[in-house]
């Protein structure tokens, strides 16, 4: 924990008479060797534009602006947006957005242009925002996320039960790793659980192609029953068929009958749909 930067964060705090928000992931970075390793992770050799999620009171920001070309800031609480647009008041080339994160338009402000993204993303909205960011997040080539040690483990290492459609959906189209794990006093206020900076890459060539798009909601239905086996899973699916049928599928692809979703990886569930369409 950085003292100056602490001293720094309470005073801003105090200035707006506001209390972090928990749900919103208000627990803010006061470590410089911490802010120093998230920066290292991406060159900042090229003029790319560079969005933050979550710009919050600029602990991060700041790098950012220093190094970035263009910088877009998205923060959903009104008064940080506020003192963002303040802060950055002479930098052209910063742009603060007071807006939640999911609901931003991220492919009309960036189109076919590439970008990277930074964030430090609060738990209960992690799914559905890399989600967001996958399907509709334009041409981003990086993204360079702080997330719960538990959510970055189930992005980046999903085996077993921390399996699921969105790790999968990571592997058909990037290349993903936990760059570091962050302690909690490298916050304040300190959060009740460990952080982990992860880095996710866009594969080269990787799109989001017709098979893509339909191996989604596969996907979904494979793990809709996650106590059950994957036969009885799609059994009970939109995609119909009875447990005799997708058991034969399954054995038929050199795999247990009684095999659940967690135990496959992108591989086995591509030649499971393949087989599966070719009936």
């Amino acid at each position: 924990m950085d003292q100056n930067l602490t001293s720094e964060i309470i005073a801003a705090l105090n200035a707006l008479q506001l209390r972090p928000h928990s749900l919103r992931g208000q627990n803010f970075l006061v470590s410089e060797e911490i802010i120093h390793k998230i920066i290292s992770l991406y060159p900042f050799d090229s003029d790319m534009p560079i969005l933050e999620i979550g710009a919050g009171l600029a602990s991060l920001s700041d790098s950012l602006a220093n190094r970035a070309g263009k910088l877009d800031l998205l923060e959903i609480e009104p008064l940080f947006a506020q003192r963002l647009k303040e802060r950055f008041a002479n930098n052209s080339q910063v742009t603060v957005h007071c807006i939640d994160a999911l609901d931003f338009d991220y492919q009309a402000n960036y189109g076919e242009c590439p970008y990277v993204i930074f964030g430090n993303i609060p738990y209960n909205i992690t799914s559905p925002l890399v989600k967001k960011l996958l399907l509709n997040g334009g041409n981003w080539q990086m993204m360079i996320l702080m997330l719960q040690k538990e959510a970055a483990e189930r992005l980046c290492y999903g085996k077993k039960r921390q399996n699921g459609p969105l790790p999968l959906m990571l592997d058909y189209l990037t290349e993903q790793e936990i760059a570091f794990l962050v302690p909690r006093e490298a916050f304040y206020p300190q959060p009740a659980v460990e952080s982990a900076v992860i880095r996710i890459k866009k594969r080269e060539g990787a799109q989001i192609d017709h098979t893509f798009l339909e191996l989604i909601p596969f996907l979904e239905a494979s793990f809709s029953l996650r106590r059950k086996t994957l036969a009885n899973s799609l059994a009970a699916s939109a995609y119909g068929g009875d447990r005799n049928y997708w058991t034969a599928i399954i054995q038929s692809c050199g795999l247990a009958a009684n095999i659940r979703a967690e135990d496959l990886h992108l591989d086995d569930m591509l030649r499971l749909y393949n087989q599966h369409i070719s009936q």
